[in-house]
């Protein structure tokens, strides 16, 4: 959705927007995308002009098409949710269009806490969203498990001392997913492997028992 979006905004332009040039960006906060699309492509356009035209986009693009999500999306949160985890959202994207996403899809009561980019200084790969993150959950951050999906994410996530766990998918199986504590082809196998496995090797003192069931 969001590399469709930048692709429309740079299209308006004459430009073109491929994968890979996707995958240099994918997961940073907007801002700093909106910094690398102006720099390499030369825009006589402010950051915050790009980004009010990026936004109105993508919520155009959703008033159209019902929104989309990771395979098992739904599952895995009430697979945590169910075992007492305090769930929260670090996101690169602009919360207000998130959280209409997140509404439209049945999603958004299981966050308890979320936060974008403008919450911080500095956005993701850096780890001020996640420290953010974990201080509004009121958790320690090695108390936390980061899921991502790219691999500035998974960056950010690191940096802030969260045990993290990459998928891969789309643009983003472009990226380096190195640092990553482990890294799972779905969330349904996330979820598989933690029933088999538990959680013991996280080295993560959560306050309830993950349980087979």
């Amino acid at each position: 959705m969001h590399y469709s979006a930048w692709t429309l905004f740079l299209k308006r332009r004459g430009r073109s927007f491929t994968k890979e040039d996707f995958a240099q960006v994918s997961g940073k906060q907007v801002g700093l995308i909106a910094d690398y699309i102006i720099k390499k492509y030369k825009l006589k356009i402010t950051k915050e002009e790009l980004i009010r035209e990026k936004r109105e986009i993508t919520l155009d693009y959703f008033r159209k098409r019902p929104p989309k999500f990771m395979p098992y999306a739904k599952e895995a949160l009430i697979f945590f949710s169910r075992r007492g985890f305090k769930l929260g959202l670090a996101t690169g994207n602009l919360k207000e269009v998130v959280i209409g996403i997140l509404k439209r899809g049945g999603l958004n009561d299981f966050f308890s806490v979320i936060v974008d980019g403008r919450d911080v200084v500095r956005g993701k790969p850096y780890p001020d969203i996640y420290l953010l993150a974990a201080q509004k959950l009121g958790l320690e951050p090695r108390r936390c498990l980061a899921i991502e999906n790219t691999q500035y994410g998974v960056e950010s996530a690191k940096a802030a001392g969260f045990y993290t766990f990459a998928i891969p998918n789309g643009v983003s199986s472009l990226q380096d997913f190195s640092k990553a504590d482990k890294v799972f082809s779905s969330l349904k196998e996330l979820i598989l492997k933690i029933q088999e496995d538990g959680l013991a090797d996280l080295k993560l003192k959560v306050s309830r028992k993950i349980e087979t069931e």
